[in-house]
């Protein structure tokens, strides 16, 4: 089955596939998606900020404490530099291409 806008080249059978094969619907659905994720990931951040000056030592044991800290992240599904330093929108300019995706394991 032939995807929309692709072609056969040559006598080989390759498919080559167009750069507009995603409809524009497609397209700005994903950018949507982005959007949302960006959000909610710089609002997990702002909870995890906000916990941390809530209670008093609790930086300290950020910093001492490197399992205790692995848990924090994880517990607000944040990693250690978005917390330091925030989340950049162009990590989720292109969300096939980011690498976000594989950083997960660095959660933890």
């Amino acid at each position: 089955m032939l995807l929309p806008h692709a072609r056969v080249a040559g006598s080989g059978g390759a498919i080559l596939a167009s750069a507009r094969s995603l409809p524009d619907d497609s397209l700005e659905a994903d950018e949507r998606a982005a959007a949302r994720q960006l959000r909610d990931v710089r609002a997990r951040v702002k909870a995890a900020r906000a916990a941390i000056s809530a209670n008093a030592g609790a930086e300290v044991i950020l910093r001492r404490d490197w399992v205790k800290a692995a848990q924090f992240y994880a517990k607000f599904g944040i990693m250690k530099a978005e917390f330091l330093r925030g989340v950049a929108a162009s990590i989720f300019a292109r969300p096939m291409e980011s690498g976000r995706e594989n950083l997960v394991f660095e959660r933890i």
